[in-house]
C-alpha cells in the first residue's frame, strides 16, 4: 500500500491536539489533520511515497510505479518533482516517464540519474509518456525528475519505470522513492 500526503493551501489547524475522532500530527504551524486516506500535510501540494518496492524483470514496457501518481485538475499548471532511488543489474538499468490519464497543453520535465556519484543520464522530455533518464551499466542509480504541467483535461499523472534493457535480474524502485505535485 502506498502512502500519501496532502496539505491545504493554508492551515486552520488548532494550537493543540483535540479530542474526537481526529488524527492530528504535529507541524511547525501548529497540528495537522490527517484525511480519511491518511494524507499528511505537505503546505500546498501533494507527496506520495513507494511502500513496497516496484520490480521490473526482462521488461523495458514503461509501467506506472505503485503509489506514485496524483489526480490533477483541468486548467490548471503543476509542478512536479520524483525522487527515485533503484537498483539494478548493470546489463538492465533504468528508464522512467512521466505519463498518466491527464491531457496536457503544455509539459516539459527533465531526469537526471546519479550512479555511483556520476552523472550517468540526462535527458528531456515535452510529451506525457516520454522516457528519460534511461541508462544501462548502472547498479544504485538515484533519478530526480522535474517538470510542470498544465493541465487540458483533468486526470491523473504518474511516474513510470522500466528496464532500459531486457535482463533477468529485476531492475527495483526502492520504497521510500518519492512523488510530489503541487498546483502553481
Amino acid at each position: 500500500m502506498a502512502g500519501t500526503y496532502t496539505a491545504p493551501e493554508q492551515s486552520s489547524a488548532p494550537a493543540s491536539p483535540s479530542a474526537g475522532n481526529r488524527s492530528l500530527i504535529p507541524a511547525s504551524d501548529g497540528w495537522h489533520d490527517l484525511d480519511s486516506n491518511g494524507n499528511y500535510p505537505v503546505i500546498g501540494g501533494i507527496l506520495k511515497r513507494v511502500s513496497t518496492q516496484f520490480d521490473k524483470t526482462a521488461d523495458t514496457a514503461l509501467a506506472n510505479i505503485t503509489g506514485l501518481s496524483s489526480d490533477l485538475t483541468a486548467g490548471k499548471t503543476y509542478y512536479f518533482e520524483a525522487e527515485l532511488y533503484t537498483i539494478s543489474n548493470v546489463g538492465g538499468g533504468v528508464k522512467f516517464s512521466v505519463a498518466g490519464t491527464a491531457t496536457a497543453t503544455a509539459i516539459i520535465y527533465e531526469a537526471v540519474v546519479i550512479d555511483s556519484n556520476v552523472n550517468a543520464a540526462q535527458t528531456r522530455a515535452t510529451a506525457l509518456a516520454g522516457a528519460v533518464g534511461g541508462v544501462t551499466a548502472v547498479t544504485v542509480a538515484y533519478c530526480k525528475i522535474v517538470g510542470t504541467i498544465t493541465v487540458n483535461a483533468a486526470g491523473t499523472l504518474t511516474v513510470q519505470f522500466a528496464q532500459n534493457a531486457s535482463n533477468g535480474a529485476a531492475s527495483s524502485v526502492l520504497v521510500g522513492s518519492i512523488f510530489k505535485v503541487k498546483q502553481i
